[in-house]
């Protein structure tokens, strides 16, 4: 990546980065996401290994700084008191959340677990056994807290609770489970989506015994990224002297691999599970592709993926791909969030599941295309598949994951 562009990153980055106390974090965007979330964090401290190692080591402290009692980690953290008990209301009623996503201060519900692969990437750079050690309690206990209070079905996969757990808080694999429809509209969702919230509060937040009556999906994403994370995990846990621990987390890596090809697989197409008879959700989004990210195709599994899906014109290999959802589909939009348009971290997952396999050209076309939607319409949250044009927030950090592109 040419010096200008890490000079743009960089800028981007440091406008971001609030302070809170001792504690450092960067929003997403400055003019619609104010707060910290949990898988950006991730996001960001990847982007800032390439640019200040101590910035992304002061990243990860504040996405741990304040987990749950059951040591799960929040998606969002409010920092600013201001924002400690928002209300979330329906027009024209006074029906309201007192408590912001459930919990005072931070929320009652994560996001996908990409924070072992983040650690570990970021000490690959730095070799800083010392952060490992200061950190791995609370990595540890997030994930033995998703190990063990997510896995309902026993059988190795993780369940999510709300369609927001995801990071694609409105993606049509979660239509059906929320009883909207393929043209509803983002309030529509959001309402669901905080109905979910407001469903785990009056549980307790006990998931296995009450919440997952009311919303339970395995996703193929959330359980990609959980299966890389643990293999991070575990290399992590060895590098501490822990080699009891690295085994255990190696080995539910292993299981979560054998789960998703027998219970998720269809050949080499693997699709989510809703609800308690864990349905096959038969809807073609982005996440077709992260068993690539996962590694859990063989080779000749993957060439057919690749050639008969992404790089299908009429269904994901647009003029800027990749599409979050196929172009076939009829929830697919040029601008609603994760209903069609190319994200740069879709890109970033792809890309790297691309490498692994060895598919070079390829991955070189996506990273090539990703710099093209920057350069054509800046730092944005999401863009049109086709057109390349801007959605979303401004100055939106994943786009410097393209650093990371390497």
């Amino acid at each position: 990546m040419n010096a200008k562009f890490t000079d743009h990153v960089e800028k981007l980055m440091q406008g971001n980065r609030r302070v809170s106390g001792d504690f450092m974090y960067t929003v997403p965007s400055p003019e619609h996401y104010p707060f910290q979330w949990f898988w950006d964090s991730c996001f960001h401290s990847i982007i800032l290994s390439h640019l200040d190692s101590t910035l992304a080591q002061n990243e990860l402290r504040s996405v741990l700084a304040k987990p749950l009692a059951n040591g799960l980690i929040p998606h969002m953290i409010y920092w600013d008191e201001a924002y400690q008990t928002i209300k979330w209301g329906r027009e024209n009623e006074g029906d309201v959340l007192t408590q912001a996503w459930g919990t005072v201060g931070v929320s009652s519900i994560t996001q996908p677990p990409l924070l072992a692969t983040a650690i570990w990437h970021l000490h690959t750079r730095t070799h800083d056994i010392a952060f490992l050690n200061e950190i791995y309690p609370a990595v540890r206990a997030y994930y033995l807290c998703l190990l063990t209070e997510r896995n309902y079905s026993g059988h190795g996969l993780l369940g999510i609770i709300n369609p927001d757990e995801s990071g694609e808080d409105n993606s049509p694999r979660f239509d059906v489970l929320q009883g909207l429809t393929s043209k509803q509209t983002p309030a529509e969702s959001l309402h669901r989506r905080i109905d979910r919230v407001r469903e785990h509060a009056a549980c307790h937040f006990e998931v296995q015994k009450c919440t997952r009556h009311h919303f339970w999906v395995e996703d193929v994403s959330f359980n990609a990224i959980c299966l890389r994370s643990l293999e991070a995990l575990s290399s992590i846990a060895r590098e501490i002297g822990e080699a009891n621990e690295a085994d255990v987390f190696s080995l539910c890596a292993k299981q979560m691999k054998a789960s998703m090809q027998l219970h998720m697989g269809i050949g080499c197409w693997y699709y989510s599970l809703q609800g308690e008879d864990q349905e096959k959700v038969l809807i073609e989004t982005w996440g077709l592709f992260m068993p690539l990210y996962a590694g859990i195709l063989h080779k000749e599994e993957a060439k057919i993926l690749v050639e008969k899906y992404l790089l299908n014109k009429d269904k994901f290999f647009t003029q800027f791909p990749i599409p979050s959802v196929s172009h076939h589909e009829q929830t697919y939009t040029n601008d609603d969030l994760w209903r069609g348009p190319t994200w740069t971290a879709i890109n970033w997952f792809i890309y790297k599941g691309l490498k692994d396999y060895g598919f070079h050209d390829l991955a070189a076309t996506i990273k090539e295309k990703t710099v093209g939607l920057i350069t054509i319409s800046g730092f944005r949250e999401f863009y049109d598949a086709r057109s390349g044009k801007g959605h979303g927030a401004h100055d939106f950090t994943w786009g410097g994951l393209i650093l990371d592109m390497e």
